[in-house]
């Protein structure tokens, strides 16, 4: 997540992939040539858990915000898994590295129990 929205190079994913005739189709099944298609989203934020709450900074919590990509693949008729989101991840700050290389591995622990 970028700015409440897709990174760059997601949007143009999208945009070159997610078209009429392959992604989705208003007369043809067979244009769904993502049907079935599982997809998971992994996001790192910068901000605290408490942030993404209706009460804090951000006004909405991660999932709230990415509904527009479990709509899109809800759309498309793939397999939306949801998402994992790791919190804090201070990386560019040095004195914050080794907790947030813990964080790294940890996400990806829960991000292979989700697609083993």
């Amino acid at each position: 997540m970028y700015w409440y929205s897709s990174p760059a190079l997601l949007k143009e994913w999208q945009d070159v992939v997610l078209t009429l005739g392959f992604a989705y189709s208003f007369t043809n099944p067979e244009d769904y040539k993502l049907k079935g298609k599982k997809i998971l989203l992994s996001v790192t934020a910068l901000g605290p858990w408490d942030a993404y709450q209706a009460s804090g900074k951000n006004r909405f919590t991660v999932e709230e915000l990415l509904r527009p990509l479990a709509q899109t693949a809800y759309y498309c008729k793939m397999d939306f898994e949801g998402s994992i989101v790791s919190h804090e991840m201070f990386g560019h700050v040095p004195e914050k590295r080794p907790e947030v290389e813990r964080k790294i591995a940890e996400h990806i622990e829960k991000i292979k129990k989700v697609i083993a």
